[in-house]
C-alpha cells in the first residue's frame, strides 16, 4: 500500500470516529418559566408575575434570567426595571428542576434603596413571597413559602450543543491514533 492511499484511509478513519462521536450530541435547552404569587398578608392587593429562565433539567442552579412581567399598580414605580437580575444586590439565586419543574426555589434581590423581590425565602416584613417597590411597608405578598408561589413551565431557550464527555475522548482519542498511524506509515519508504 503507497503512503498516500494510507493517509487517504487514516482520513477516512478519522472522519468516521468523528461522525460517530458526534452522533451522539444532542442540542442542550435552558428551561424557562413563569412565576406568580398573589397577596395574602402584604399591604397591597393583587398578583405579582414574571418570567425566570437558564435553568437545567434535573439539576440546582442560579436563574440567567428573571423579570418581572405584571405587578399591582399601588405598589408604585418599578425604579430599578423590571430585570431582577441587573438589581444591585442579591443573595440568593438557587433554583431546583426535576423532570421539568421547578421543586425549589430561594431568591432574594433588592436594589438597595426601595425595590426587592423574593421567593420563598425570609424577608420584608416577615413575607416569604413578596414584591416591595417604593418602602419595605408597601408590599404585596404571603408567608406561604415555597407553595405561594406558582411556577409553570415555559418553554426551553437553545443553548450551544454540549457534547457527551465519553464521546467527546472518543473522538480525541480516535484522531490522535489515526494521526498516529500515519506518521507511523509516512516513515516507511515503500
Amino acid at each position: 500500500m503507497k503512503i498516500s492511499q494510507i493517509s487517504r484511509l487514516l482520513a477516512k478513519m478519522g472522519g468516521a470516529v468523528a461522525i460517530v462521536c458526534l452522533s451522539g450530541v444532542e442540542a442542550a435547552n435552558a428551561l424557562d418559566f413563569t412565576f406568580s404569587f398573589s397577596n395574602v398578608t402584604g399591604s397591597v392587593p393583587g398578583t405579582v408575575t414574571g418570567t425566570l429562565g437558564g435553568l437545567n433539567d434535573n439539576a440546582t442552579g442560579a436563574a440567567t434570567s428573571l423579570e418581572l412581567t405584571s405587578f399591582p399598580a399601588g405598589l408604585g414605580t418599578l425604579e430599578a426595571g423590571n430585570n431582577v437580575l441587573a438589581w444591585s444586590f442579591q443573595s440568593a439565586n438557587s433554583f431546583t428542576v426535576t423532570n421539568g419543574s421547578i421543586t425549589a426555589a430561594n431568591f432574594f434581590a433588592t436594589d438597595g434603596i426601595s425595590d426587592g423581590l423574593c421567593l420563598n425565602t425570609s424577608c420584608f416584613a416577615g413575607l416569604s413571597n413578596a414584591l416591595t417597590l417604593d418602602t419595605a411597608s408597601t408590599n404585596t405578598g404571603n408567608n406561604d413559602g415555597f407553595s405561594g408561589v406558582t411556577f409553570a413551565a415555559a418553554g426551553a431557550t437553545p443553548v450551544p450543543f454540549e457534547v457527551n464527555p465519553t464521546l467527546g475522548l472518543l473522538l480525541v482519542a480516535g484522531l490522535f491514533s489515526s494521526n498516529r498511524l500515519y506518521r507511523k506509515h509516512k516513515g516507511r519508504k515503500i
